[in-house]
């Protein structure tokens, strides 16, 4: 484990922040040492060819490697291309995730809707773009520890979500709003419910949840005023006047989808070490610009 000593952290994946190392070659190395293991790692049964893709199953399985990260500040790289707005992207179990928000120069932050849309434009070495789905609890936790590496850029709270920091995951019961079947929650990747009903509901299918806890049970979904419909993990305990009474970070609340956050995107692919001095320079890139900005 890592120990993030700047946010009072532990990092079970042991990810670097870049922000917390001095001079530009001690925030690169950290980096660059988790990047050669991330680009290295293969799936298994690869075949050869420009750039590896593999369709997202239904449910990933979980292993026992923690993924990687390769994150930088202002510019990133996103299927070869560089992108404002994207702030973060880490690999694992053969995904690439991407953190996209507000980076200091674009603001990217959008409604759910808008993300889910968004997201369905992207592409990275073929894969297509989903809102991320979350199978098992190490692959939300690598997602939580991704976004924790960005965790000074993730600022816009949801009031409706007890007034704390929020990022948008792939989940909702929109198509079943209004009506006797609120509370069938579906990812959007796949379009599998794995919960059914409020806080007291059950999950369906086996399928993994990680609805929030607070100091009386579990507290999610709720549905508060009736118009709470998709999915966002937590990134503070909430509320924010009384931290941990309903939830913790990590956890999932449902909140309205017009709140406008930070969001994560999930592509099934992961790049080839060819690709590593693109990355590295997108890297070096965005760490100045970065520096440069908090002077």
């Amino acid at each position: 484990m890592l120990s993030d000593t700047a946010n009072g952290r532990v990092n079970p994946f042991g990810l670097a922040a870049a922000t917390s190392s001095t001079g530009f070659w001690g925030a690169m190395l950290p980096l660059l040492g988790a990047l050669t293991v991330s680009l290295a790692a293969k799936p298994k049964n690869e075949e050869a060819s420009h750039m590896k893709t593999y369709p997202i199953p239904s449910r990933k399985p979980a292993v026992g490697l923690p993924g990687c990260v390769a994150f930088g500040f202002a510019v990133g790289i996103a299927g070869g291309q560089l992108h404002a707005g994207l702030i973060a992207s880490g690999q694992y179990n053969g995904h690439t995730y991407q953190v996209w928000g507000n980076d200091g120069l674009t603001n990217d932050e959008r409604d759910y809707l808008s993300a889910s849309a968004f997201a369905a434009t992207l592409n990275f070495a073929g894969a297509p773009g989903r809102l991320v789905r979350m199978d098992d609890f190490l692959e939300n936790s690598f997602v939580h520890a991704l976004l924790g590496s960005v965790d000074a850029l993730l600022t816009s709270t949801a009031a409706d979500g007890g007034g704390v920091r929020y990022v948008w995951i792939g989940a909702d019961d929109l198509d079943d709003a209004d009506t006797i079947n609120e509370g069938v929650w579906r990812w959007l990747n796949g379009g599998d419910q794995f919960w059914q009903g409020g806080p007291a509901g059950t999950p369906v299918g086996g399928l993994y949840n990680n609805w929030a806890f607070g100091r009386f049970g579990q507290s999610e979904p709720d549905d508060f005023n009736g118009n709470q419909d998709a999915a966002a993990m937590a990134l503070d305990a909430y509320p924010a006047l009384l931290p941990g009474l309903l939830g913790q970070p990590g956890q999932w609340n449902d909140i309205n989808h017009l709140n406008v956050l930070p969001f994560v995107v999930e592509f099934a692919a992961i790049p080839e070490p060819r690709h590593g001095a693109l990355v590295i320079a997108g890297l070096a890139l965005s760490g100045a610009l970065w520096r440069r900005l908090r002077r």
